[in-house]
């Protein structure tokens, strides 16, 4: 009986021994009597993003990436009654858990935190003294939007009068079934100075950079009027309406016709008088008397012969 449980034991024991799993790093020794180490499988953790990735390569956001970079660790937060907006430029933006959160949301009341965009997933446009910079690859919607993934636009804008920048939440678009996405806009000196409009007049590379603010405000000064234009134009206005109510109060009130039909009409009249008399004066120089003084040379000599006539 002893005999028979000593056999139970062993028996046992050996197949727990070859039920055990060989450890991912556990020696195990060959018939050659050497040992071998099996090696431990790891998987590496991703690479998170510290700045701006772009999801396009175009020429032209790589010029507006390099021009943005310069405002990069630029820290800006907006307030409204629900929550609080943290948002840095390209950057790892405050209270940000990740390196490559850059834009957050954090409700007040829970102090929960959800992200609206990540620096790896970023497209970038621009304009006339502004630029637009899209953040993707947010947190998803636990109801709306079909639970696709939160993205952030913002909007930087130049505005020169703005001593302190303003950043505000302009709204957000989630009534869609994808593409969800806060709308913000960034008011700002700063983005004035990058706004340049390069063009290329050469195959040496040779380019011209002209402020637009300068090309807008040249425009505006050659489009107004001087001030004797516009008095011109207001005495002549003024001259037409006199002469044309009056006219039709002369003739219909007055029962006035032909040139008494002007109104005031004898003192125009004067007027037309004195200044044919001044160019009298001033283009013949006084010859109109000599004339006349002729003329009755004339009639004195023609006296005379008259009477030596009757004689």
């Amino acid at each position: 009986m002893k005999l028979q449980i000593c056999f139970l034991v062993i028996f046992l024991v050996v197949n727990s021994a070859q039920s055990d799993p060989i450890p991912s790093n556990s020696t195990t020794n060959s018939s050659d009597g050497t040992t071998t180490i099996s090696p431990q499988t790891t998987t590496p953790s991703p690479k998170l993003a510290t700045g701006c990735e772009l999801s396009k390569s175009s020429q032209h956001e790589k010029q507006l990436l390099t021009k943005i970079n310069q405002l990069k660790d630029k820290n800006f937060q907006f307030e409204d009654n629900e929550h609080k907006y943290f948002f840095s430029i390209c950057s790892k933006a405050q209270n940000a858990n990740q390196t490559n959160e850059a834009l957050v949301q954090m409700n007040k009341k829970t102090n929960k935190t959800f992200v609206l965009g990540r620096l790896d997933d970023v497209d970038l446009e621009s304009a006339t003294n502004l630029i637009r910079i899209s953040y993707n690859n947010g947190d998803n919607y636990a109801n709306a939007c079909n639970k696709n993934e939160r993205n952030a636009v913002i909007y930087l804008i130049c505005d020169r009068n703005k001593v302190n920048p303003e950043f505000r939440l302009i709204e957000e678009n989630n009534n869609r079934d994808n593409e969800c996405a806060y709308i913000f806009e960034l008011l700002t000196p700063e983005v004035c100075d990058l706004n340049t409009i390069t063009t290329t007049l050469s195959p040496q590379q040779t380019t011209v950079t002209t402020s637009t603010e300068k090309i807008s405000s040249g425009d505006k000064k050659s489009n107004k009027l001087g001030v004797v234009p516009v008095i011109l134009i207001v005495l002549f206005s003024l001259m037409g309406v006199y002469f044309i109510v009056g006219t039709l109060y002369m003739r219909f009130v007055k029962r006035a016709s032909g040139w008494e039909q002007i109104p005031n009409f004898g003192f125009w009249s004067a007027i037309g008088d004195g200044s044919a008399d001044l160019c009298n004066f001033l283009c013949r120089c006084g010859n109109r008397h000599t004339e006349i003084h002729t003329y009755e040379n004339i009639n004195d000599r023609l006296s005379d012969d008259e009477n030596l006539l009757n004689m």
